[in-house]
């Protein structure tokens, strides 16, 4: 295979080359634009052990706080974990003032006020209520 042909073939098709990588791109950003935004959270969580029992009474109050009581000779740390996963924890959650907004509907945060500024398309903040249909926050 000549170099020099090859390199000659290409340049010769440059404005075929140019047109179609051009068309594509243009096509590629049209879809991507057009896709609605769709955002995924994940944690990865692990227990530390100490020597002391703070740490774990300190999480017995967020797992209580699911509406689930550990007992002593269960595994705290596994416990812990599956209660902060499960779909009661996130519903028991999502019942406080303000939660679901925050975190479906915040458009950005105000430093010097202090506050989240909710999106007016999906939430109207001053009366408390939703725009359109309220987000299905649990699949």
């Amino acid at each position: 295979v000549d170099l020099k042909e090859l390199f000659a073939l290409l340049w010769g098709g440059r404005k075929l080359i140019i047109s179609v990588t051009s068309v594509v791109a243009l096509c590629a950003m049209f879809y991507a634009l057009s896709q609605t935004n769709q955002y995924m959270s994940s944690t990865i969580l692990s227990i530390m052990k100490t020597d002391e029992s703070s740490s774990i009474e300190g999480m017995s109050g967020l797992v209580t706080f699911a509406g689930i009581s550990i007992s002593s000779d269960m595994n705290k740390g596994a416990m812990i974990v599956n209660t902060i996963n499960s779909r009661s924890f996130l519903k028991k959650l999502l019942t406080y003032d303000n939660v679901l907004p925050s975190i479906m509907a915040a458009k950005s945060y105000d430093s010097e006020s202090k506050k989240l500024i909710f999106d007016p398309n999906k939430y109207d903040a001053a009366n408390k209520e939703w725009i359109g249909v309220k987000p299905d926050h649990i699949r």
